[in-house]
């Protein structure tokens, strides 16, 4: 607000030209110091002050250990129909859904990734299903130096204190999880299954491993039979 006085009169006053003495020891001081008087605009009685805009002091994350020690891998199954194995993750914490389940499906084609989040909705793990076979779920996820790290779930296992105990590269070469299993392009079988039907498929059997799973030894012999017609 501003105001611009013309003329002002006060009883008792001496009379002068100017609204100001001419001499003045120090500015004359209207409004109170260390004040914000912008605020009285904004603390409106109908709508109220404005929220502030997110913070990093607002922003809350759960730790990290606290959620993957309720996340339980709970099952592994052998599907005929589509040919794979198949593993299901239930996370203890979670509320059931509407139909009283609360798994999570998983394999190593489609429904390959694994997003566990706190209840502010962050991501506190991102991992990607590599390989299950009948004994176990072997996932990928990368580690707080961004470095890819690999892990073994067995049935009745968690997440924590699993993900601690990164595979060594023996292991892995044991599983037969090497760049050309891991690579888009290459061939290579996840959860008992081959890739892409085509001449990729023959050299499938180079990177299976030593003791193949039951479900695996018929993929086995129908890619050795189609090497013989050759």
């Amino acid at each position: 607000m501003s105001m611009t006085v013309e003329a002002l009169m006060v009883a008792n006053a001496d009379a002068r030209d100017s609204l100001l003495p001419n001499k003045l020891a120090y500015p004359p001081k209207v409004l109170a110091e260390n004040r914000d008087y912008d605020l009285v605009v904004k603390r409106n009685m109908f709508t109220g002050v404005p929220p502030k805009g997110p913070s990093t002091e607002d922003y809350q994350k759960e730790n990290e250990a606290d959620i993957l020690r309720f996340v339980k891998l709970t099952m592994i199954s052998w599907d005929p129909k589509r040919n794979r194995w198949e593993a299901t993750l239930f996370d203890q914490a979670k509320p059931l859904k509407k139909d009283g389940h609360g798994e999570h499906l998983i394999n190593a084609k489609l429904k390959n990734e694994i997003k566990i989040a706190d209840k502010y909705d962050n991501t506190v793990f991102d991992a990607k299903v590599e390989l299950i076979d009948e004994r176990q779920v072997i996932i990928s996820a990368k580690n707080k130096s961004e470095k890819q790290e690999f892990y073994r779930l067995r049935c009745g296992d968690f997440l924590y204190p699993a993900v601690l105990e990164p595979l060594r590269q023996k292991e892995l070469d044991d599983l037969g999880i090497t760049p050309d299993f891991l690579h888009p392009g290459s061939p290579r079988l996840r959860g008992g299954r081959l890739g892409e039907r085509g001449d990729r498929c023959r050299a499938a059997p180079r990177i299976l491993r030593k003791n193949p799973s039951p479900a695996e030894k018929p993929l086995i012999a129908g890619v050795d039979r189609a090497d013989n017609k050759d």
